[in-house]
């Protein structure tokens, strides 16, 4: 679970070895910048979701590592449109790319 560390944010990969840190996240991501993205604090716990649904990018990013595709996932989720796929994985690569590694 992130944890903030004098207005930085380290994240943390969980193993069977217990909670492993990755990186801390030096200038989180503004969801508003991200047309498709808003985080709700009365929404999912805030955790960044498709504008309008309670689906998480959380759930589309997983359900595609796990081998899940586009149809499948507009199948599953009607509320869901292509173009919101694409919106979690840019938001996803976003977060990513502002990790600074851990020493």
């Amino acid at each position: 679970m992130p944890t903030t560390n004098g207005g930085t944010v380290d994240t943390f990969e969980r193993t069977s070895l217990g909670a492993v840190g990755l990186g801390r996240i030096v200038e989180p991501v503004d969801p508003a910048s991200f047309e498709r993205i808003e985080c709700n604090p009365g929404v999912m716990l805030g955790k960044p979701v498709i504008k309008g649904t309670r689906i998480t990018v959380e759930l589309i990013v997983r359900k595609l590592a796990e081998g899940a595709d586009e149809a499948y996932l507009l199948d599953e989720y009607p509320h869901l449109a292509r173009e919101d796929i694409l919106a979690a994985l840019q938001y996803a690569a976003e977060v990513l790319a502002q990790l600074k590694p851990s020493r």
